[in-house]
């Protein structure tokens, strides 16, 4: 009982509401993610490993220890906070794709192996485009595509890599890599979900696009669980320094021309996750807890701004800076809950990110690494201006006659308990470094530390307004490296989307029928059935994403064989 992989909680929760009438889908939900929550914290095994053997190659889907469990804690209490924000939503679709997308984060988390790690990966990619497709528009569809395309070209750069190192070593073991020609190759496939520079423009193209509540899982996962991956098996990889340097300023600079107030959030990522990146390139027991500290902070202030401007655009209906102007006055509780965020990734004292920066930065000056220390410093400040400044500032400039719809108690409620762990963590960050994976007696509140961020706060206040006009939002759009494969996009869709597209509806044209077939044999009296989804997309992937995993399994047999 002790010993079970922690990711079939949340599959077998998937299986179970596939089955459920949706009006009890949101609380089973919440229950399962609960019970996965409780199980990480309580009752697995601080050491537990699983072993297996499959076509005479041993796998270990479970490797348990400090730094695993750091992440798979705050994934489930993500999925937790997450289904109570979403607890409105009557869509069985999003709740079994985020399902399956946090069953397969912490397949990846505790995999000990790198088979069991691919399966995983390749599973995130899928279920998270389910979350973008479901927005329903036009332009969430082609994000969906484009985001599968380019993670689907990371994951076979990933599975190249690991048959690599497998026809190189015999071994399958997920470990810490030395410099080989493949390990540079499943560098590259991760390089790619950790949204490393320049490999990171699907994440500020995809996830304004996805579905208020999906944006949240989305924003924690996939670059979280990158970050794990690196910090596992590329610690002291030194260009992984210069990597996180480039990622938070790089994400920063586009963070402060956006108009669209969830692609800020987006590029805020790249520019966090950057931190985190740095942090593993410097290494040692100091680089790896500041990079899982800051990881575990970053799931939750995210969590909190993705909710707070999710519930604006669901109340005014517009994500727009430009078309928001004044729009903050008018919802004072979201702004409060934002400015709660905001101080979060801007590491005020007595917020979110205050402690796990602090470690980031000891990390680099006990290295002598005072570029590092400047660079990210800077951007600190400049982050405070971007989300913390720029921002509340646009949506409290005019007086708002905006009457916004009401808001729902879970939204409400999901916000408000997120804020309450980004004020715990930033008060009592003791009590997460009591579970790094190194021991540290490291304190952020040094009297030194306090003055340091205050001169830094009031620096960039001063700045922003001396300049604040220069920071008015311009409905336009800002280059970057997706410009690459947008111009592609004619032979993509030729020659990629529209097969993927016709495969999707001829598989769900095929499952359909199966499916009505199946309903009028065994419907109950009471009807008890499951409605089958709309889209044409979700079951399609299902289809096509199972038989593309046999013919990758079929391949890897073929190759060990010989």
């Amino acid at each position: 009982m002790n010993s079970i992989p922690p990711f079939l909680i949340p599959l077998l929760g998937a299986l179970l509401l596939y089955g459920l009438k949706p009006k009890f889908c949101n609380l089973l939900f919440v229950a399962i993610c609960s019970v996965l929550f409780f199980y990480l914290l309580l009752l697995l095994d601080k050491d537990a490993k699983v072993e297996m053997t499959w076509l005479s190659l041993t796998l270990t889907p479970l490797k348990v220890d400090a730094l695993s469990l750091v992440f798979g804690s705050v994934f489930s209490l993500l999925l937790i906070l997450g289904g109570i924000f979403a607890y409105h939503l009557i869509d069985k679709l999003q709740q079994i794709a985020a399902l399956l997308y946090g069953s397969a984060a912490l397949c990846v988390i505790f995999a000990g192996d790198l088979l069991t790690l691919l399966i995983g990966w390749e599973v995130m990619a899928l279920a998270s485009a389910i979350l973008i497709f479901q927005n329903n528009t036009k332009s969430s569809h082609s994000a969906a595509l484009r985001y599968l395309f380019v993670h689907l070209v990371g994951g076979t750069v990933l599975l190249s890599g690991i048959l690599w190192c497998f026809a190189e070593t015999l071994s399958l073991e997920f470990r810490h890599f030395d410099f080989e020609p493949y390990s540079v190759l499943i560098l590259l496939g991760v390089a790619i979900n950790a949204a490393i520079v320049p490999f990171h423009a699907w994440l500020p193209d995809a996830y304004p696009k996805a579905t208020t509540t999906g944006a949240i899982f989305l924003g924690a996962l996939t670059t979280k669980t990158a970050v794990y991956v690196l910090a596992r098996g590329f610690h002291e990889w030194e260009i992984l320094i210069l990597a996180g340097v480039i990622m938070a300023v790089y994400g920063l600079a586009y963070a402060l021309v956006q108009n669209d107030i969830r692609r800020i959030l987006a590029y805020d990522i790249v520019s966090q996750v950057g931190f985190m990146v740095a942090a593993i390139g410097i290494g040692g027991h100091s680089g790896i807890n500041a990079a899982a500290a800051h990881a575990f902070a970053h799931v939750l202030y995210n969590a909190l701004l993705f909710m707070s401007v999710g519930s604006l655009i669901f109340v005014a209906g517009r994500s727009s800076l430009i078309g928001l102007l004044g729009f903050g006055r008018s919802i004072p509780l979201i702004m409060i809950l934002y400015m709660i965020g905001a101080f979060s990734v801007s590491a005020f004292p007595g917020f979110g990110a205050f402690g796990s920066k602090y470690l980031i930065l000891h990390a680099a000056e006990e290295q002598h690494l005072n570029w590092v220390v400047l660079l990210l410093y800077l951007t600190s400040v400049g982050t405070f201006v971007a989300v913390g400044l720029r921002v509340p500032y646009l949506l409290l400039l005019n007086k708002s006659n905006y009457k916004p719809k009401e808001l729902p108690g879970g939204m409400l409620l999901g916000m408000v308990i997120t804020g309450v762990f980004c004020i715990g963590l930033g008060v009592a960050p003791g009590l997460l470094f009591e579970r790094l994976p190194y021991e540290t007696h490291i304190s952020p509140y040094s009297m030194t530390n306090i003055m340091r961020t205050a001169h830094l706060i009031v620096f960039a206040s001063f700045a922003f307004w001396i300049f604040r006009n220069r920071f008015f939002p311009i409905d336009k759009v800002v280059l970057d490296t997706d410009w690459f494969y947008r111009k592609a996009g004619l032979p993509i869709k030729t020659i990629i989307q529209m097969p993927l597209e016709r495969l999707f509806s001829s598989t769900e044209l095929l499952v359909n029928k199966v499916t009505d077939i199946g309903i009028k044999q065994s419907a109950d009296e009471k009807g008890f059935v499951v409605k089958v989804a709309s889209s044409r997309f979700s079951l399609g992937v299902a289809i096509a994403s199972v038989v593309l995993t046999l013919g990758a399994m079929t391949l890897i047999i073929l190759i060990n064989s010989n």
